[in-house]
């Protein structure tokens, strides 16, 4: 049985995306860099999303009834609305892995719909995460030989705009479905798919 990479998601309308770039180009330019030279994998505008699940392979017969689980916790929730705003970087600052800019809800719809999917599809044996949610939109990865040799980019200028930047707000958006998100790795970057568009309150769309 063919097996899919895929994952939970929220997606960030066209206009969100182009702001969050306008802020990741703000980076680049304080960090001196160019997609060509940068030691920075910069994420693509068509791929910032908003990571509930990851699920890695899933056997392709198994995809409807994550579909079905997903949608038993959607149609509790209303539409909501998201605020892209704040910047930061995992683990810390020290040696950075990822650079991010976060997501927050009005109330705690978020975190409550991120924890239902999480036990939802426990039993499918997905485990859950050993950490805390923290949602956020992926600005760019740093590569980890300069992790290690600490080259190719200047920690403390990045560390100063985090600063700079730490109240930045993108601007907001009003969350109205879930997707099932298939993930082709490729030698250009990672391609996504939907698989299924689950709408909160209501049930889904398949594609």
């Amino acid at each position: 049985m063919k097996a899919v990479r895929s994952f939970v998601a929220i997606e960030c309308p066209g206009k969100i995306k182009e702001e969050i770039q306008k802020l990741q180009q703000e980076l680049k330019t304080a960090l001196q860099m160019t997609d060509e030279s940068s030691q920075i994998n910069w994420t693509r505008l068509d791929s910032f999303h908003l990571t509930l699940k990851f699920l890695g392979n899933v056997a392709e017969d198994r995809i409807s009834k994550i579909v079905q689980a997903v949608h038993g916790v959607t149609e509790g929730f209303s539409f909501f609305t998201i605020t892209v705003k704040e910047v930061g970087v995992f683990p810390h600052t020290r040696s950075p892995r990822v650079i991010w800019v976060g997501a927050k809800s009005v109330g705690d719809a978020l975190a409550r719909l991120q924890d239902g999917i999480e036990r939802a599809l426990g039993p499918f044996g997905f485990p859950a995460e050993d950490r805390p949610f923290h949602p956020h939109l992926t600005l760019g990865r740093i590569k980890s030989g300069d992790r290690k040799s600490g080259l190719g980019f200047n920690k403390t200028v990045l560390a100063q705009w985090l600063v700079e930047n730490q109240k930045k707000e993108c601007d907001r958006f009003e969350a109205k479905e879930v997707l099932l998100m298939k993930s082709d790795l490729q030698a250009s970057g990672a391609v996504y798919t939907p698989l299924a568009r689950i709408e909160l309150g209501v049930g889904e769309k398949q594609r």
